[in-house]
């Protein structure tokens, strides 16, 4: 959550500009000048950070029959949890909600209301004190089924458990805080790479992203289109050879390992990135690196609010 808070534009970000994702200048001001959006970890972001953290250490987690709240009660729960040690809880319950954003709309009365019914039982078992993750039986079977299908896959096998060869890093979950180059603003920029194999020896790079998906992965081209998963990839690529100026004449492969989590089958597969797609990336995030920076240098004015948007040919 910590890398959430900081500072920098993140592909995540640029959704919030692209037309394709139902974005456009005002939404992205909205939620990143103006600071109306909810800084949270979505479901399927925070399932994939589970999975990782399953394969490294089972251990880590603690099986219980009661389940955690989904979504924003889940993490209004964990908030209370962090910072609540005697006195009143309701008090509590609405200032996290308030701080965090959470819940905006609903009046206080309603809030403490919901909250009593979804998260007290689930708050109650977090404040017996273990710092173990707390998972439901049926998700820890999720998650085994999930990560046997990904040992049983060779692809990803080794992308995820295969040894390091001598000359080779690895890095899991590598933070990349950099600043941009193409619009003379210098402005902060971020992403998080899940996996990253630096082959020095062969002077190659692979960036590896892992995602959960809740369809069939024969549907997944097209999330993968959707969400600019091309973009995220080619725009972690730019953050690497910015912060280690030295890969710049390495050689760089993209992957993504998709694993669908909506039935009991929970296939696993890797996707190889072909060229084009990361070449549309590039064209995609300076686009909007430049948009941002000209919004920036107009103070985000009028003019520039309400400029006429060309309509092409579709």
């Amino acid at each position: 959550m910590e890398f959430h808070k900081q500072k920098g534009i993140s592909n995540s970000a640029m959704g919030y500009l692209c037309p394709e994702q139902s974005g456009s200048i005002f939404k992205y001001k909205k939620a990143y000048i103006d600071g109306e959006r909810e800084d949270s970890v979505g479901p399927h972001l925070e399932f994939g950070k589970q999975i990782h953290k399953f394969i490294e250490d089972p251990d880590s987690f603690h099986i219980s029959d009661v389940d955690k709240p989904s979504a924003m009660m889940g993490r209004l729960v964990d908030a209370v949890n962090d910072h609540h040690l005697f006195g009143e809880l309701d008090g509590e319950i609405l200032k996290q909600a308030r701080a965090n954003n959470w819940y905006k709309t609903m009046k206080d009365d309603t809030l403490l209301k919901k909250f009593h019914k979804e998260g007290t039982e689930y708050l109650q078992l977090l404040k017996i004190g273990t710092e173990k993750t707390v998972l439901t039986s049926n998700q820890k079977s999720l998650l085994e089924r999930c990560v046997a299908n990904l040992q049983a896959n060779p692809s990803t096998n080794e992308a995820l458990f295969g040894v390091v060869a001598d000359g080779c890093e690895r890095f899991k979950e590598l933070e990349l805080f950099w600043k941009e180059g193409c619009t003379g603003s210098e402005m902060d920029c971020k992403g998080m790479i899940d996996i990253c194999d630096i082959n020095h020896t062969r002077k190659h790079v692979i960036i590896t992203d892992f995602k959960t998906t809740g369809k069939s992965l024969g549907e997944y081209p097209r999330a993968f289109e959707y969400w600019r998963t091309y973009r995220q990839l080619a725009y972690y690529g730019y953050g690497l050879m910015c912060m280690r100026p030295e890969l710049v004449n390495y050689t760089f492969e993209y992957r993504v390992i998709a694993v669908e989590t909506a039935t009991s089958i929970n296939e696993a597969r890797m996707f190889e990135i072909q060229s084009a797609w990361i070449l549309e990336g590039i064209k995609e995030y300076l686009k909007y690196l430049k948009l941002i920076a000209e919004g920036r240098r107009c103070n985000w004015s009028n003019d520039f609010m309400f400029a006429p948007t060309k309509l092409d040919m579709i």
